[in-house]
């Protein structure tokens, strides 16, 4: 309800509220960190999910209850954890912390924890324009060209990578 009536405090107070109450079920966890997101505190909401990454990652509480309902059932292959990881990045990106984004997305990716290929290739491209990195951006855009030709927003992205200013011309296309 705080979040259609656009009561951020009061939302994040209620998740906060919570995840204090049950720490154990992960969509806690991640309400606040969209709580927080949307009423401007990336800060917070980076924090919170980093926190939570770890928790999955090593689970060293000593508490097998806490241990066993958290991390149960979140394997590498796993959609939410994936999901979870490209949101992640893009609050990351939102943030203007492209080289973190970058390089946590790069290891999800080693670790074959991403499942949407395209959206992952799409953020890492788009990083990889942000950060100057021409030649693998480029690579990327035209992969994802690719893949979807219709999709006039990754000429456009390929075409701000080589810096070619369209002006005008190109905004009356989309």
């Amino acid at each position: 309800m705080y979040m259609q009536i656009r009561n951020f405090e009061a939302l994040e107070e209620a998740r906060l509220q919570l995840l204090r109450l049950r720490p154990n079920v992960r969509q806690h966890w991640l309400s606040l960190a969209v709580a927080y997101h949307i009423s401007g505190s990336r800060e917070d909401a980076l924090n919170l999910l980093e926190a939570f990454e770890n928790i999955l990652k090593v689970c060293t509480s000593s508490s097998e209850f806490y241990k066993l309902t958290l991390s149960q059932d979140v394997p590498h292959h796993n959609s939410e954890h994936s999901q979870i990881i490209v949101y992640h990045v893009q609050v990351l990106e939102e943030s203007r912390q492209f080289d973190k984004a970058l390089s946590l997305l790069l290891k999800a990716e080693e670790e074959n924890r991403i499942l949407d290929i395209s959206h992952s290739l799409e953020l890492k491209a788009r990083l990889e324009t942000k950060l100057k990195m021409r030649e693998d951006a480029d690579n990327h855009w035209r992969e994802l060209i690719d893949i979807n030709p219709d999709n006039i927003e990754y000429y456009r992205l390929f075409l701000e990578n080589q810096e070619v200013d369209l002006g005008e011309a190109f905004n009356c296309l989309s």
